[in-house]
C-alpha cells in the first residue's frame, strides 16, 4: 500500500506516455535462470562462513515502440536460497523509463524505478548518485551493511534541445529516496536540479558547461542534511570511430548541518573520466568519478569510485565479460571518522547453447578494505547456470 501510494503521482504520466504509442509495436520478453554456487560469506562476516546457494531468477520486459517514442517496462525478482547457515533472501525491482521525440531537434526522457535487495556478495549491489545508472557501481559503505535490505525508489527527468547546428541545452531533474533496515545506518532523500550546455567544435570535439544544485535530507535528525552546488566543465572527444573520451572537471561547494556534529562548509574537486571503446568482438570502458554525497553509513561524504568493464565475443554464441572496481567514502565531517573501502572483480563466462538456452559461469570476489565498523571479511562466490529467454 505504501508503495502504492509513493507510485501514485506517476500514474498520469504513465498514462501519458503509453497513449503516445498507442500505435506502438509492442515487444515483450523474459529470462528466467537458475543457478548453483558456492560461496564464502555472502554477507561479509567476521568470521570465514562458507555456504552453497542456488538462485532463481525471473526478469519480464515489455517494450512500446512508436514513430517518435518508446516506453520500456521491467522488472527483476531473485531468490536466493542457502543451504547452511543463512536465511534465504528475496531481491526484486520494478522500473520504467520512456523518450519522447518533441520535435526534430528536442527530446524529453522520464526514467523511475523501485527496488529491495539484500546487500551480499552473491549479488550486484546497487548504486549511489550521481553514478550513471548504465555503468553502477557499488555504495562505498555497503560491506558495512552485508545481510541487511536495501530499499530505494529513484525517479528522473530530462529535456534537452539544440537551438543551433552546434549548440545543445539540456535540463534534467530527479528524486531519490533509500531505505536502509541496519540500526546504524541513515535513511535519506535526495533531490537534484541540473542545466548545461554543449557546443561541437568540429566532427571530434564537443565542449560546454553544466551546473548541478543538490539538497540530501535525513530522517534521523542527527545525521543533519547537504546542500551543494556543482559547477563543470565537460569535455567529449571522438579518438577513433569506436573509441571516446568523456571529461569532466569542476568543484562542490557544499554545505553539511551536521545535527549532532558541527556544520561545516566546503569546497571540494569533482570530475569524471570515462574512456570507451566498441569494437566487433571486444568492448571495453574504464571510469572514474569524484563526488560529494549520501552514503548509509558515512553521511555526507566525498565519494570516490574507478571501474573497468572488458567484454570480449569468443566465436558467435560464446562471450567473456571482466569487471574490477574500487569505491571509497570519506566524511565530510572530520569528527565523524567514518572511512570505508572497498575492492570487488567479477568474471563471466556466457555460452549460447540453444536460440533461447544459455550456460553461464560466473565467479565474483569482493574485499572491504577498510571497515569502521568491525573486522569485515573478503567474499568469494563461484557459480554455474541455466537461463531460457520468453518472446522476443
Amino acid at each position: 500500500m505504501i508503495l502504492a501510494m509513493r507510485l501514485f503521482p506517476a500514474i498520469p504520466v504513465a498514462a501519458l506516455l503509453l497513449a503516445s504509442t498507442a500505435h506502438a509495436d509492442t515487444r515483450a520478453s523474459a529470462v528466467v535462470s537458475a543457478q548453483g554456487g558456492y560461496g564464502s560469506n555472502p554477507y561479509f562476516d567476521s568470521q570465514d562462513n562458507d555456504t552453497g546457494t542456488i538462485v532463481l531468477t525471473a526478469a519480464p520486459t515489455v517494450s512500446l515502440i512508436g514513430p517518435t517514442s518508446t516506453v520500456n517496462l521491467n522488472g527483476r525478482v531473485e531468490q536466493v536460497f542457502f543451504t547452511s547457515r543463512y536465511p534465504d533472501m528475496t531481491n526484486w525491482s520494478l522500473g520504467a523509463d520512456a523518450a519522447i521525440k518533441l520535435s526534430p531537434r528536442s527530446n524529453f526522457k522520464l526514467a523511475g524505478s523501485y527496488s529491495s535487495a539484500v546487500n551480499s556478495g552473491i549479488t550486484q549491489v546497487s548504486a549511489v548518485p550521481p553514478l550513471d545508472p548504465n555503468n553502477p557501481l557499488p555504495d562505498p559503505t555497503t560491506t558495512e551493511e552485508g545481510g541487511r535490505r536495501t530499499k530505494t525508489l529513484a525517479g528522473n527527468a530530462s529535456f534537452d534541445s539544440q537551438f543551433s547546428l552546434r549548440d545543445t541545452v539540456t535540463l534534467s531533474g530527479g528524486a531519490l529516496k533509500v531505505d536502509y533496515e541496519a540500526p546504524n545506518s541513515s535513511n535519506y532523500k535526495s533531490y537534484f536540479g541540473t542545466i548545461g550546455l554543449m557546443h561541437v567544435f568540429n566532427d571530434t570535439v564537443s565542449g560546454g558547461v553544466s551546473a548541478t544544485y543538490s539538497k540530501t535530507d535525513y530522517d534521523q535528525a542527527a545525521a543533519g542534511s547537504l546542500k551543494s552546488f556543482s559547477p563543470a566543465f565537460n569535455l567529449a572527444l571522438k579518438l577513433s570511430a569506436r573509441t571516446t573520451l568523456d571529461l569532466s572537471a569542476g568543484a562542490t561547494f557544499s554545505k553539511d548541518s551536521g545535527g549532532t556534529l558541527p556544520s561545516s562548509t566546503q569546497t571540494n574537486f569533482s570530475g569524471s573520466a570515462s574512456l570507451c571503446h566498441k569494437g566487433d568482438r571486444t568492448n571495453f570502458c574504464l571510469s572514474a568519478a569524484r563526488s560529494v554525497g549520501a552514503t548509509s553509513l558515512a553521511g555526507n561524504s566525498i565519494i570516490t569510485q574507478v571501474s573497468a568493464n572488458y567484454n570480449y565475443a569468443l566465436s558467435p554464441r560464446s562471450s567473456i565479460a571482466l569487471a574490477g572496481y574500487y569505491s571509497e567514502s570519506n566524511s565530510l565531517n572530520s569528527v565523524a571518522g567514518f572511512n570505508t573501502r572497498y575492492l570487488g572483480s567479477s568474471a563471466t563466462y556466457s555460452h549460447q547453447l540453444k536460440e533461447r538456452l544459455s550456460l553461464t559461469v560466473t565467479a565474483r570476489y569482493t574485499d572491504p578494505i577498510r571497515s569502521t565498523i568491525g573486522n569485515r571479511r573478503k567474499s568469494f562466490y563461484g557459480g554455474v547456470g541455466l537461463s531460457y529467454r520468453f518472446g522476443r
